[in-house]
């Protein structure tokens, strides 16, 4: 019986740790440094959009963290839907870069947004055309 009970206990303080770990804006200020070395070197999109979106929570406006957040989602299986809100931010930039378009035609199109996707990705190849590396 006494056993019984320590196992069920601890399985109830695990659970409870982990759904209160998994919230992208729990605990917290982003760290930017941490969400970067996550997005750039270590590829893991994933924890990054959890620092991505706590430092969102502090500058909602800011182009450069719009932009990562909605590559995150495009780079992970949490909700690719929710990229395009977060990506066209920064393609209202003047100075945006020009993957922009592209990134944003895959974010309609798995957002079912067709005739949206259809335009950016037109845009897309006209700014490649007009701006070679």
């Amino acid at each position: 019986m006494r056993i019984r009970f320590t196992v069920l206990l601890l399985v109830a303080v695990l659970s409870f740790g982990r759904v209160s770990a998994q919230g992208p804006t729990s605990g917290g200020k982003g760290d930017p440094k941490k969400a970067r070395q996550l997005f750039d070197l270590d590829k893991n999109y994933g924890e990054a959009l959890v620092e991505y979106l706590k430092i969102l929570a502090e500058d909602p406006n800011d182009p450069e963290i719009n932009y990562r957040v909605g590559l995150c989602y495009l780079f992970t299986n949490v909700d690719k839907k929710k990229a395009y809100k977060y990506l066209e931010i920064m393609a209202r930039q003047p100075k945006a870069p020009k993957d922009i378009y592209i990134e944003l035609g895959r974010a309609y199109h798995l957002a079912g947004r067709y005739d949206d996707a259809i335009k950016r990705y037109n845009e897309f190849i006209e700014v490649a055309r007009l701006r070679p590396e």
